[in-house]
């Protein structure tokens, strides 16, 4: 340490604790050669309230006070007492002007007191009591000089014996006025700390008018300590609850808290309370109870109030514009849509609620980044919210059958993204918003008015399209005897997608805004709609155009999925199978691809390949091919409706499939086993019937005779048994060799044959 201390008289040594929090150890008070003197503050209970005994001077040497900054991790810094130790004599007149004003004046001089009922005049007494205490040892000796001389230690106790007072005061009085360097207020009593405004009180006898009747056990009343009152306010807080009166509430607490046995016999179970000085009343409830953190009055309760409450009104205020603040921060939050869509494969498959990701600039309250999936809130899909603000949104708008203009959705990747302490506070999360350059701001816990607007836009979406969609619950819980939502399921996500983007094109484009309109705007002759005035912010420079790699944007935001390279292109395994399944169905390919030889060299191996891919939109994939870099596949298609499904509906489809491949397995099997049965009795009556007509025969034909001419009996064969027989050539009628006649020509084998007969007879 080779900080001279000889320069830094009046400062403070400073220990900070695990939470890095200063607290103040001691004051350096004087440095003379190699000797200083030091003066600890006085300790501080777990309430903050400091001790009344003041620790006394020290005589240390420089070398020491060195050490034990070293020892104790002690840091030099400014040190400024108390306010009460730097109040003049006119503060003090101002404070009693308010005191005896009531509190009419609502003039705040910085004093921290309001109108209340402190005797002014009896805080200033004990400050000049103190003072004639040790006056006569300050007028004559400097603090340096009591310091050095040592006229701490003796000349209070000859001080108090000549007065005829407690020495301890007078100690007391002398170490404060040497702790603070001479500041007269040092000596005035803790006003900050004794009856502050807002501060809880405590009695140790119960407080009240006295009453001439008593308890059963003698008692008059209970006074409740600081852990009574915190016991009323759990109780307040767990059984409070509309439609439960306040004795209920009280009876079931003190059951839970101030029992002192139970018996039970059968279902009938007997408390026994302890006496009742140790119980507190039903006006102690009521008056601590609602005093909890978050804890509502008994008449709020009754209403149905909720602790948001408060904090929306709050929050519900007309807001200013700053132009220099567009396209700075955006707020990003997730909320679940509060409706049950149905499958685009069956309208009878009622699926899972999705979750809507929105990405809105924190000041203009533009939406630039949306992303809604089956898939569960986390990183992933606030990366894929991100990833949307940055890309093209015409031909995010034309996949679900919308056209739009560049200029009616603005893309815009942010450099600031602010979050809540929940899916983008985590460690993938940090990683991918360095390697993108971009800083991520964390709201307060359980503090969403911190990011109100993105709170609001959610009950407005939820309000305008989502409650009113068929299959909607209204984010509530279904009362009973009424109908399921689900069973009401009947609109597809494609279809809730164009509702919800024709939601977010008004709000962006024609929502009156004229709040947001600052004087120049006006000026300027902005329309009141927060795409005009994006538009002028970019066109007076206030908002600049930020540019991104949007193929290292997809590289980083778009999650992977294992996928193998086959021949005709790119298979998808199904990511949520525990064993390496392919999606059936689901190939991607490019002209790219077929060109570049990938496949050819795939042959019929597999190579194993990491596909990256937008859940809600499937129809396209980005995979890394090396040094080619990331190339976008296609998919493989003829069905123009299956590049509506998303990657939760491809699932559900494959996993239909192998659910009905397994219920009819057995009739298959058993099917195959009677087709084959039956083809093996169709055989054998075959080959009976023909062993049977050529043990028939006079001569048993030769092996060549069975198969000799089969041209010629073939199309004796079609020519007798087919109605749209077209003759040939060979069918032209041909000379004998026995008789000079024409071969008979039939409708069927069997006339043929016996017209044969009869000629031959």
């Amino acid at each position: 340490m080779t900080t001279d201390l000889a320069l830094l008289p009046g400062k403070a040594l400073v220990v900070f604790d695990d939470q890095a929090n200063p607290e103040p150890w001691a004051r350096l008070l004087r440095v003379r050669g190699r000797w200083a003197f030091i003066m600890k503050f006085p300790r501080r209970g777990q309430d903050g309230v400091a001790d009344w005994y003041v620790p006394g001077p020290k005589r240390l040497t420089v070398k020491k006070v060195q050490e034990e900054m070293r020892e104790r991790g002690l840091r030099l810094m400014d040190y400024r007492g108390p306010s009460r130790w730097y109040w003049t004599d006119q503060d003090l007149a101002n404070m009693k002007a308010r005191v005896e004003c009531d509190g009419e004046d609502e003039v705040d001089k910085g004093l921290g007191t309001r109108g209340d009922r402190r005797n002014i005049d009896l805080w200033i007494a004990e400050r000049d009591r103190a003072w004639s205490f040790v006056e006569p040892l300050f007028k004559e000796f400097s603090i340096a000089d009591v310091l050095e001389l040592g006229l701490y230690r003796t000349w209070p106790s000859k001080r108090a014996k000549e007065l005829g007072v407690d020495s301890r005061h007078v100690v007391r009085a002398c170490r404060l006025y040497m702790l603070s360097l001479g500041q007269l207020g040092a000596l005035m009593p803790a006003f900050d700390q004794r009856g502050a405004p807002g501060v809880e009180k405590f009695s140790k006898v119960p407080t009240g008018r006295k009453t001439d009747s008593v308890r059963s056990d003698g008692s008059r009343g209970f006074a409740a300590t600081a852990g009574d009152r915190k016991e009323m306010q759990d109780v307040w807080k767990k059984h409070k609850k509309k439609g439960m009166s306040v004795e209920k509430a009280r009876e079931r607490g003190l059951t839970e808290y101030r029992a002192e046995s139970l018996s039970q016999e059968g279902p009938n179970v007997d408390v026994t309370l302890k006496p009742e000085g140790q119980l507190w009343s039903i006006g102690q409830l009521r008056r601590h109870g609602p005093r909890g953190q978050g804890n509502l009055s008994a008449s709020a309760v009754n209403r149905g109030d909720t602790e948001s409450r408060p904090a929306h009104k709050r929050r519900a205020k007309a807001r200013s514009m700053r132009p220099d603040r567009i396209g700075l921060v955006a707020q990003i939050d997730s909320s679940p849509a509060d409706f049950y869509p149905c499958s685009a494969a069956s309208s009878l498959h009622a699926l899972c609620k999705p979750w809507r990701t929105e990405l809105t600039d924190e000041e203009l309250g533009y939406t630039f980044g949306l992303y809604v999936g089956f898939e569960h809130v986390s990183t992933c899909t606030s990366l894929l919210a991100i990833l949307n603000a940055a890309e093209d949104h015409v031909g995010f708008c034309a996949l679900y059958g919308i056209h739009i203009e560049p200029w009616q959705w603005h893309s815009r990747p942010f450099r600031r993204v602010k979050a809540d302490n929940g899916e983008m506070k985590a460690q993938s999360a940090f990683k991918a918003l360095g390697e993108m350059e971009q800083t991520g701001e964390y709201c307060r816990a359980y503090a969403w008015e911190d990011k109100a607007l993105q709170e609001s836009r959610h009950r407005t979406r939820q309000a305008a399209v989502e409650h009113q969609v068929a299959g909607t619950d209204q984010g509530k819980r279904t009362d009973r005897g009424a109908s399921d939502p689900k069973q009401d399921a009947a609109v597809t996500l494609y279809a809730f997608m164009q509702q919800l983007i024709k939601h977010i094109l008004w709000k962006n484009n024609e929502e009156l805004v004229p709040h947001l309109l600052t004087v120049e705007m006006r000026n300027g002759g902005v329309l009141p709609f927060r795409g005009e005035i994006y538009r002028w912010c970019l066109k007076k420079g206030y908002v600049a155009e930020e540019a991104m790699d949007l193929t290292a944007l997809r590289a980083r935001c778009l999650p992977a999925i294992e996928a193998s390279l086959h021949s005709n292109g790119v298979h998808l395994f199904d990511p949520t199978s525990s064993h390496k399944r392919l999606i059936q169905g689901v190939v991607f390919s490019s002209n790219w691809l077929k060109s570049s030889g990938h496949l050819a060299r795939a042959g019929g191996r597999t190579k194993r390949v990491d596909a990256r891919i937008n859940p809600s939109r499937p129809k396209s994939v980005f995979v890394e091919f090396g040094d080619d870099g990331m190339k976008e596949l296609n998919l493989q298609t003829d069905d123009p409706l299956r590049r509506e499904l998303t990657l939760a509906e491809w699932l559900h489809i494959d996993a239909g499939d192998r659910v009905f491949r397994t219920e009819h397995g057995a009739v298959e099997l058993d099917n195959g086993a009677s087709r084959l049965a039956s083809l093996d009795a169709t055989n054998r009556a075959g080959r009976a019937k023909k062993r049977k007509e050529i043990a028939n025969q006079p001569v048993k034909p030769s092996k060549a005779s069975l198969v000799k001419d089969m041209d010629e009996r073939t199309r004796r064969e079609r020519r007798a048994t087919s109605e749209h027989y077209i003759p040939g050539p060979h069918d032209q009628p041909q000379q004998s060799k026995a008789a000079d006649r024409a071969a008979p020509v039939g409708n069927s084998v069997a006339a043929a044959m016996a017209k044969l007969r009869q000629e031959a007879d």
